[in-house]
């Protein structure tokens, strides 16, 4: 899925620190709506911090989609990376990215083996021509990264 500015314009949505979890279901996914639908994005950023307070890769499952089935039925492209309250003993960014990059329109790549981190890829944004004039980086900020 290519990204590229309309009329020298692209807008992009940066959501962070949903903390989502099992009791916020709906208001979390009001709120995106109402974001999507007053900014009118041609892209979401989910910046971190997405989900919260389980340690059940079901209850994950649920969670994520939760989060994405918003951008997904809008068919808006997006992308994540993790903050700091991502990865729990159970549930690594390795298995949540896993879940995240089985969605149609996300962006995300788990990123090059040889890299520490999960979650380092780059998005390019093209013009008009095919060129690309601007680009986001997702880097794993190795908050949990043990020397």
């Amino acid at each position: 899925m290519n990204l590229s500015f309309k009329n020298d314009n692209f807008r992009i949505l940066m959501l962070s620190d949903a903390h989502h979890c099992m009791k916020d279901n709906d208001d979390t996914q009001n709120n995106i709506i109402k974001l999507i639908e007053y900014t009118k994005p041609d892209f979401v950023m989910l910046g971190g911090d997405n989900i919260a307070g389980t340690d059940d890769k079901r209850e994950c499952q649920k969670l994520i989609n939760d989060l994405v089935c918003p951008l997904e039925e809008r068919a808006i492209p997006w992308a994540t990376i993790f903050g700091n309250h991502d990865r729990t003993p159970i549930l690594s960014k390795d298995f949540q990215m896993s879940l995240y990059t089985k969605y149609k329109y996300c962006l995300s790549e788990r990123g090059p083996q040889n890299i520490a981190g999960i979650g380092n890829y780059f998005i390019p944004i093209s013009d008009d021509n095919g060129n690309v004039i601007f680009g986001i980086w997702a880097l794993d900020s190795q908050q949990d990264f043990e020397v």
